[in-house]
């Protein structure tokens, strides 16, 4: 299968040196209420194709909500980042993480389980920061008013297209009889 190649313009992505700490990154500043945001998570030390560890990531919103153990989804093919080749996991971000604006801190964490699923190693990387702006979406307050007064408008309207439509039947059948 071609690997994926990751390009700054077009993708976000992040990776960790043989230390855990970032080497390199690319984020996007994203409008709040985005979804299917995804994020190539890549690492010096979990460079092989059949990982002995599973990732996920620990997320807080600006309003301080932590969403933890967001499992990663590890990649079938190969990441090329200006060349060199990479076995990565892909983060993919939701409308539940992103609706609100400000600072949203992401940490990527790396965990080894025995035969019994018992964790006996865990690898907390460096923690990532990037912006959610605020944007004119479905996720305002004011929208959702304009959106409830718009209903009821269109509800009196058909309010009155009915009583419209009465009257003039009720004279029909007052004229039938002139």
């Amino acid at each position: 299968m071609p690997n994926i190649v990751l390009d700054k313009e077009q993708h976000n992505y992040i990776v960790f040196n043989q230390y855990g700490k970032i080497k390199e990154k690319n984020l996007f500043d994203l409008p709040a209420g985005s979804s299917g945001i995804e994020i190539y998570i890549l690492a010096d030390f979990d460079n092989v194709e059949a990982s002995e560890y599973e990732t996920y990531a620990n997320i807080k919103r600006p309003d301080g909500l932590i969403v933890g153990d967001v499992i990663l989804e590890k990649l079938a093919n190969q990441i090329d980042l200006n060349g060199n080749l990479y076995w990565g996991k892909k983060l993919t971000l939701y409308d539940d993480v992103t609706q609100l604006n400000g600072a949203i801190q992401i940490s990527i964490v790396y965990s080894k389980f025995d035969s019994n699923l018992r964790t006996i190693k865990r690898r907390i990387n460096g923690m990532i920061v990037f912006h959610i702006y605020d944007a004119v979406s479905f996720y305002t307050p004011r929208s959702s008013v304009i959106k409830a007064m718009m209903r009821y408008v269109d509800q009196q309207a058909l309010v009155a297209k009915q009583e419209i439509e009465d009257a003039f039947d009720e004279l029909a059948t007052l004229m039938e009889g002139v």
